[in-house]
């Protein structure tokens, strides 16, 4: 098994945090929808009432 250098590890170490903020941007972008959903279902039932 050939030894891993230290440019492997610094690159994997970046595609983890690449993905973690992938998922944490499109979290947050699903989180901003939803809110935008609620904002209009409730301005929606505020006028129907």
């Amino acid at each position: 098994m050939p030894q891993l250098g230290p440019l492997f590890w610094v690159i994997s170490f970046l595609v983890v945090i690449l993905l973690l903020l992938s998922l944490m941007k499109i979290f947050y972008l699903n989180g901003l929808w939803i809110n935008k959903v609620n904002s209009v279902s409730l301005k929606m039932m505020g006028w129907c009432w």
